[in-house]
């Protein structure tokens, strides 16, 4: 009885090979993609998914079907750290609490590359031209309204004085800040410690979390000052968009905020990689590609994870 039940299994299995093999396509790997969005989580995701498409055409002997989510920094997290993605596109943020979690081996093989980013044309990014970059920075706004009133009507203040208007104001608890999230390098970690470097302690009804660099910005832009007469201050990232030809925010990037930030890291799932072992290595060439236009624009430094480590949140960067 055993026999035969093997024999219907070889003979079912043998079936499915050939149907296979009649059809002349092999089964497609399915990765599950989750990238962190900031803005527009709609254009977010049409932006990669273009790029991972065109990927996918360039495997036809090796087939391959990109599964893409974008979701907020909490769940990328939580999708890479309960197998529900197999890569992930992670900002400094979260990626640096990852960090301790893994030895350096570890940290090599789940690597695939840190992004290069083209900055759109209406972001203060765009300064620095077309060329993918693979760092950025935090940038400081404020709406121009304040400055006729923080300063004298001929006076042209430089970017240093409004820093120090923006540093004096919070110690005298009439600064209102607007940060993205708590995970943002740009939008929070970096600019706290900034603060903090000026001898600056915040408490929590010194500021708000907008979950948005849009959001952030909108609110600058729309009142130089909150419902309580406190100076709106906002940090976002320099890659954010329609900031570089706005004519009511200023921004500011110089000073303190000139240290670079790197770019989003791409890393595969412990999981994955132990399930695939040679599917990984054949995607992590995929990914690093840069044939035709739509491609990640990879770098792969070696000992990548030590300047993340740096964004960590509370970290003395």
């Amino acid at each position: 009885m055993r026999t035969t039940i093997y024999l219907l299994l070889f003979l079912f299995f043998a079936h499915q090979t050939a149907f296979s093999q009649s059809n002349g396509k092999a089964t497609p790997l399915v990765v599950r993609v989750g990238a962190i969005y900031y803005n527009d989580s709609e254009a977010q995701y049409t932006a990669i998914n273009e790029i991972l498409s065109a990927l996918a055409k360039q495997s036809p002997e090796s087939p391959i079907t990109f599964k893409l989510a974008v979701g907020t920094y909490d769940e990328i997290m939580n999708w890479y750290e309960s197998d529900q993605i197999d890569l992930a596109i992670m900002n400094p943020g979260p990626l640096a609490l990852l960090l301790d979690k893994y030895n350096q081996e570890e940290l090599k093989r789940i690597f695939v590359g840190v992004r290069g980013r083209v900055a759109t044309e209406t972001s203060v990014a765009a300064t620095e031209g077309a060329k993918p970059r693979s760092t950025y920075n935090s940038i400081m706004l404020v709406n121009r309204d304040a400055l006729s009133r923080e300063f004298p009507a001929s006076a042209t203040p430089t970017d240093d004085e409004v820093v120090d208007l923006v540093m004096r104001k919070a110690r005298q608890k009439q600064a209102h800040f607007l940060f993205v999230h708590p995970l943002s390098t740009s939008g929070y970690i970096f600019p706290r410690k900034v603060l903090k470097d000026a001898g600056i302690e915040l408490s929590p009804a010194d500021y708000d979390i907008t979950y948005s660099h849009d959001v952030s910005t909108k609110q600058v832009r729309d009142s130089a000052y909150d419902n309580s007469g406190r100076l709106q201050v906002a940090f976002v990232s320099d890659e954010t968009r329609d900031i570089l030809s706005d004519s009511k925010v200023l921004a500011i990037r110089s000073g303190p905020l000139n240290t670079k930030i790197l770019q989003d890291v791409l890393i595969l799932t412990p999981d994955f990689i132990q399930r695939e072992p040679v599917a990984a290595e054949n995607l992590k060439r995929l990914l690093r590609s840069t044939q035709g236009r739509q491609s990640f624009n990879l770098s792969t430094p070696d000992e990548w994870w030590k300047e993340y480590g740096r964004s960590r949140p509370g970290s003395t960067r």
